[in-house]
């Protein structure tokens, strides 16, 4: 448990140490805490975004019955609402930004530990930039998408734009980590010397 609270505690020392390399052993149990710790942070901010974008499904279904279909079974309950009404809509105006902020701060947490393992394993540290653009493009789009009027069909281009570029984010990050699960280089590399 030492060991584990020392890797945490050196790769939050060495945020802005982008220079040098670290090793794999060093790397994962850090990375993998900052994103479940993430995970977590968010799944809590967004539960009461839901809850309350749920109330408002459930209050326009009652408001206009017409245009709302509730099923309510033993273990289930659904609502489907025809059209997006912006009564409803404006609900979901807090979830791109609740996603935003919390990958912004996951990738400042995991920038420099990235840079240094990537260039532990020889690989330059501009790999890490890759599925970067795609996550900022399809965040940012996240939120346009959920303001388009569905009857106009405005929408079906900009959902098919954001989801080609999670594929190409999906891709960027799948070879992300592989180049992050390589070998330690041995001996001194074109970074350093070896981790310590």
């Amino acid at each position: 448990m030492g060991e584990y609270v020392e890797t945490l505690a050196s790769s939050l020392r060495g945020l802005a140490q982008f220079s040098g390399r670290s090793s794999r052993s060093r790397f994962w149990p850090y990375a993998l805490t900052i994103t479940v710790v993430s995970m977590f942070a968010l799944a809590a901010v967004m539960i009461p975004i839901f809850i309350e974008i749920f109330q408002k499904m459930l209050a326009y279904a009652d408001a206009h019955p017409e245009q709302a279909t509730v099923s309510r079974t033993s273990t289930s309950f659904s609502i489907s609402i025809d059209g997006a009404p912006p009564e409803v809509m404006s609900a979901f105006g807090g979830v791109a930004p609740a996603i935003g902020l919390f990958t912004v701060v996951t990738v400042v947490l995991l920038a420099a530990a990235v840079s240094r393992r990537l260039h532990d394993a020889g690989s330059s540290a501009l790999w890490g930039l890759a599925p970067l653009p795609f996550l900022a493009f399809s965040l940012t789009m996240f939120g346009k998408l959920f303001g388009q009027d569905v009857a106009s069909g405005g929408w079906v281009g900009l959902f098919m734009l954001v989801f080609a570029s999670n594929l190409l984010y999906l891709l960027a990050l799948g070879n992300l980590v592989f180049r992050l699960c390589q070998r330690s280089q041995p001996g001194d590399n074109r970074f350093g010397p070896p981790a310590v």
